[in-house]
């Protein structure tokens, strides 16, 4: 009984959860103070860099890293040595594109795009980490995998303050200090007992490299289709830094990059750990002709019902921690996050049931939807940049990708057999509740009584009356809540 309550899906993705609490809980309490230690055109450089790291880490290992989830466990090995080989191989192309471009352009596009000896081992060990990540999570150890997400986003933010500190804080200090965090992440979770037992195993090199090559040619989707979408998603993702340090300045850069630190911080908690363990059971339901849709309708009616609440109370208490904590030079990141809100319930929903693409090998479908969602952003950015106003511009690009991935989430929901009218139907109640708190606390705001003894109270009940009404619904969980029906596959 206990083995079967360990082994089950709610106590793992909690394991996960806490890692993520832990760590990002840490480096979120700690970002007024990085904030302070550098200035916001230095984040703004650093935020150009952990860009084109975000994006170059989706292509370095090809995303063979991600078909290590859905292998089987014969192939298993090959992926991971292919995964390191290719890896390796873009470390040398980046080490070359930095000694050889100096020559053949001026060293302003270098400056320009932030790109310095730094990135071949910033994409490097951030690939690597990734690999050894999802290769922890196929073996279904949760617990390396929480202690890993702890080490490297709790361990990194203390090590960002201690290092700026000590040292100067600029650039290149904020820069290493990632790379190093990184590097024991990897020393953390490398499978030290399995690579000895492959060396000591006598290795026939001509059929080593045969497998690699069927390997690679049976999850060449992965690396044809799914990293096409995936380095689109995460260029297109990235695009509002370049953009507002391209047509407004680098403050605006930094404002973003904080904002978007501060945003992520308590929306991709939850979604990281259930899209983690979704994507490694789907897979392995798929493998035994298991049906998902109810698991993917309880899913994406889950987190609806977990995010609508708490973004509603971020959207309100923003503006008071940003100025509490970060000063008033930091005023437009609350009105940043504020605008930036329907995007990350865009990706808090869809992200985590995302995965269940590659395990019904539609990496082409996802490439499709992943292309018509990034010129939903460009025009969003375009169609601010038209209005003359960097915040009209981060508001397009919000709204524009909430609608796009609306329907992304649609497909996915409809390719497992699942009905998105249900989970919204399901939903409807509680979002009409919040919905009315939101006007509430809207007419408080005008009215200036929002963060007075009046508005704290009166905001009090409102949260209490709506979280109670979910309870009595069912309460705020991923565990089947719609009416028993028929579904394909199941």
């Amino acid at each position: 009984m206990i083995l079967s309550r360990t082994q089950s899906f709610s106590f793992r993705a909690s394991i996960i959860l806490v890692g993520s609490v832990l760590g990002q809980g840490v480096a979120f309490l700690l970002l007024p103070m990085i904030a302070r230690l550098y200035d916001a055109s230095v984040l703004g450089s650093v935020a150009t860099s952990l860009a084109i790291m975000s994006v170059s880490a989706l292509f370095i290992s090809l995303q063979f890293d991600q078909a290590v989830i859905v292998a089987s466990e014969q192939e298993l090995p090959f992926l991971m040595i292919l995964s390191f080989i290719i890896c390796s191989l873009w470390f040398l192309v980046a080490v070359l594109l930095i000694a050889i471009v100096p020559f053949v352009f001026h060293d302003s596009l270098l400056s320009s795009f932030a790109l310095d000896w730094t990135l071949p081992p910033l994409i490097f060990t951030y690939g690597v980490f990734n690999l050894l990540l999802n290769y922890r999570l196929r073996r279904n150890h949760v617990i390396q995998v929480g202690f890993g997400r702890v080490i490297y986003y709790g361990g990194g933010a203390i090590l960002q303050v201690v290092c700026a500190t000590l040292f100067r804080p600029i650039r290149s200090v904020y820069l290493l200090v990632q790379i190093g965090i990184c590097t024991i992440v990897i020393l953390y979770l490398f499978p030290y007992a399995g690579m000895l037992r492959l060396a000591v195993r006598p290795m026939d090199i001509k059929l080593t490299v045969k497998n690699l090559a069927t390997v690679g040619k049976r999850h060449a989707k992965f690396p044809r289709y799914q990293m096409g979408a995936q380095v689109i998603d995460a260029f297109s993702l990235q695009m509002p830094i370049f953009f507002l340090r391209i047509f407004y300045s680098d403050a605006w850069a930094g404002w973003y990059f904080m904002a978007s630190r501060l945003l992520q911080g308590p929306t991709t908690l939850v979604s990281q750990a259930v899209g983690a363990l979704f994507y490694r059971d789907s897979a392995e339901k798929h493998r035994s002709n298991i049906g998902q849709s109810k698991t993917v309708e309880n899913v994406v009616g889950g987190l609806l019902r977990i995010s609508l609440l708490p973004m509603m109370l971020l959207a309100v208490v923003v503006t008071p921690i940003v100025d509490r904590f970060f000063g008033g030079t930091w005023a437009p990141v609350a009105v940043i996050v504020q605008v930036s809100l329907p995007a990350a319930l865009a990706t808090m929903v869809t992200s985590p049931i995302s995965g269940y693409m590659n395990v019904r090998g539609m990496q082409a479908a996802t490439l499709t939807f992943q292309i018509a969602i990034t010129l939903a952003r460009i025009i969003g950015l375009a169609t601010g940049l038209w209005l003359g106003s960097a915040i009209a511009s981060v508001a397009g690009f919000s709204l524009g990708m909430f609608v796009a991935t609306f329907f992304f989430c649609r497909y996915i929901v409809k390719s497992a057999g699942g009905s998105f009218a249900l989970v919204l139907k399901d939903v409807l109640p509680h979002s009409l509740e919040v919905l009315a708190l939101s006007v509430i606390a809207i007419v408080l705001s005008i009215e200036g009584l929002l963060f007075t003894l009046v508005g704290a109270i009166t905001m009090t009940i409102g949260v209490g009356f709506v979280v109670w009404r979910e309870f009595q619904r069912g309460g705020f969980t991923m565990v089947p809540r719609l009416p028993p029906r028929e579904a394909k596959g199941e």
